[in-house]
């Protein structure tokens, strides 16, 4: 006898973790909620080949829009683990300026580097003056 709806797929581990993708997003949301919206974290996603970009953006509402793209991202989404990533660009000025092209292996890395960067002297003025702009 022939079953139509037969489920084939055997028991997945669909658990829920802490993705490169998942960390920009959050680090995205947390940068719109310490400027009350004033600038707004964005991460814009991208496919080309085997590998997802991604650019971590912040927006300014008030300028029409004006989106500046701090960092550029990419990673193979068929790896389990979601690593390892690969900086694209870093921001000029930034101590993570030389780390372009540099490879992350692992999540701990990652929220290493991106505490390094986010917490630069060039990334906070730049955040500084893009809220100023927006404020006035």
């Amino acid at each position: 006898m022939l079953k139509i709806n037969e489920d084939l797929w055997p028991k997945l581990e669909l658990g829920r973790t802490a993705t490169p993708l998942s960390i920009l997003r959050e680090q995205a949301g947390l940068l719109t909620k310490r400027t009350r919206g004033v600038l707004t974290g964005d991460v814009e996603t991208w496919t080309s080949g085997a590998q997802v970009g991604f650019a971590f953006n912040i927006v300014v509402p008030a300028l029409g829009g004006y989106k500046y793209t701090l960092f550029l991202m990419h990673y193979f989404p068929t790896q389990p683990t979601g690593y390892p990533v690969f900086v694209d660009t870093a921001p000029k000025g930034a101590p993570n300026e030389k780390l372009a092209d540099t490879r992350i292996d692992d999540e701990t890395a990652l929220r290493d580097w991106l505490r390094l960067t986010l917490a630069s002297d060039e990334v906070k003025r730049l955040v500084e003056s893009l809220y100023t702009q927006a404020s006035a």
